[in-house]
């Protein structure tokens, strides 16, 4: 689909089954995530969260020798 705003560029947009699929996985993610909320507890999903956005933030912030030694181990 060209860009309105540049003739240059492309747009590049879902079809019709991929925005079906894009919903079921969103469907499927919320259904794990409701599942997983139920079992751990709110305290210990609100834990979990911490942790996760923690790692996330760091993620990237190793080089690679250190990465794979600790893969390693």
């Amino acid at each position: 689909m060209p860009d309105p705003v540049d003739r240059r560029a492309k747009r590049i947009v879902l079809t019709a089954q991929g925005v079906d699929h894009r919903r079921r996985v969103r469907l499927a993610e919320s259904d794990l995530e409701a599942a997983w909320r139920a079992e751990l507890g709110s305290k210990e999903w609100a834990a979990l969260q911490v942790l996760l956005e923690r790692l996330a933030s760091i993620a990237g912030t190793f080089p690679e020798s250190r990465t794979a030694l600790r893969s390693r181990s």
